[in-house]
């Protein structure tokens, strides 16, 4: 299954689960149909994904708006959840001789990733180590844990047919491996069965001069493809970066293949970046006293989690405004300047978990545009009845 999540609308993220990419782009087209310029965040692979949306629902039940799914938080903490669910501890049953023994909590080798033309891309926050290659994060910083998104325009996914099912490059992933099946013919130009073996190309990343190196390889390799101006340039360099910098290994099943290689990364980012791969925990208690997993642990409520977890884009409101006056611009002169007035009126400045100093500070902003707002409708009106005497 495959877990989304959408770029903001109406001041909210939106989050789902759908059987394929395909699924997701029909349900990018239903969002689109009430806010146009809607784009996909961020998706993975999860293999419990209903689990990962009921998490959402008990975690952040105080950010959910209603009874959708659709939560007020900001970008990074919704991708930050994924992560340590997908990496988070599950019970195991022990059974001996068919007689259940206990529970054991167990760690399965998973990452934020998608299997997809015979290649498993891997999300770059663990190639580069961080969030912050991650163009749909804005400006976040894994070291103080702030996130600011200072752009009005969002990188998301479109998912058009070529990004599904053709494009060797998806934004912000990268193919660490890469699956071809190989077999032989006989007189007949038939294919014989036995001969049938599967060609699993991958990269070396068992240390931490070997991340370093490929990061530089791969760097370098993303330029000159978006250099190529034909796809089958970029197929030929696509195929000869893969030969020339992944090892090779054979195998009789391609879903023997797949395993061994998810086994095979997810020990190589464990061993050298550890942090990387940290996931919620059993450790809390329900009103039963039996365990259950951190991932569905409910957060608290206080107001000041709750502003620090939502969305705080800038730009929200100066859409808002810049519709506004779009707007305005086709009433009469006279109705344009009465909204100009209104949507220039300054209300008092909240004191709450502000700076005294700061309070002070906006006080003083607040008395100056004040001032020279008078100055400023005296010139507009002015302006307006020379306008109306040369039209009369």
């Amino acid at each position: 299954m495959i877990f989304y999540c959408t770029t903001q609308i109406d001041g909210h993220h939106k989050i789902g689960i759908s059987s394929s990419l395909s699924g997701v782009k029909k349900r990018l087209t239903t969002y689109r149909s009430a806010a146009p310029h809607t784009k996909i965040l961020f998706f993975t692979e999860v293999l419990s994904a209903e689990e990962l949306e009921r998490s959402f629902k008990n975690k952040f039940s105080y950010q959910r708006i209603g009874r959708s799914e659709c939560y007020n938080l900001r970008a990074d903490i919704i991708f930050s959840h994924v992560l340590r669910f997908i990496h988070r501890d599950e019970l195991e049953n022990v059974i001996r001789k068919d007689k259940f023994i206990r529970k054991k909590t167990v760690t399965y080798k998973r990452l934020f990733s998608i299997w997809r033309m015979d290649c498993l891309y891997v999300s770059n926050y663990y190639l580069d180590q961080g969030y912050e290659s991650l163009d749909f994060l804005g400006n976040r910083s894994s070291k103080d844990f702030k996130y600011e998104y200072n752009s009005p325009l969002v990188n998301g996914y479109e998912l058009s047919d070529n990004q599904i099912y053709r494009w060797h490059m998806l934004d912000n992933f990268f193919p660490l491996c890469q699956l071809r099946e190989d077999f032989k013919f006989d007189k007949k130009n038939n294919i014989i069965e036995k001969s049938k073996k599967y060609i699993l190309y991958f990269v070396d990343l068992s240390s931490k001069k070997k991340f370093s190196e490929f990061k530089v390889k791969k760097a370098i390799f993303i330029r000159k493809y978006y250099e190529q101006k034909t796809y089958k340039e970029q197929s030929l360099l696509f195929n000869k970066f893969i030969e020339d910098n992944y090892k090779k290994r054979s195998f009789k099943s391609d879903n023997v293949a797949r395993s061994y290689f998810k086994d095979y990364i997810y020990d190589c980012i464990k061993k050298n970046f550890p942090n990387l791969v940290k996931g919620y925990k059993y450790k809390a208690k329900n009103i039963y006293g039996y365990s259950m997993s951190n991932a569905h642990k409910s957060l608290p409520f206080s107001r000041k989690m709750r502003s620090f977890f939502r969305n705080t884009n800038q730009h929200q409101h100066e859409r808002a405004l810049r519709f506004s006056i779009s707007k305005a611009s086709y009433y009469s002169i006279d109705e344009f300047v009465k909204t100009l007035r209104q949507l220039s009126d300054l209300p008092p400045i909240d004191h709450f978990n502000i700076n005294n100093k700061k309070i002070e500070l906006l006080q003083r902003i607040r008395r100056i545009l004040l001032v020279n707002k008078r100055e400023a409708f005296k010139l507009i009106d002015k302006a307006v009845e020379e306008f109306k005497k040369e039209n009369d």
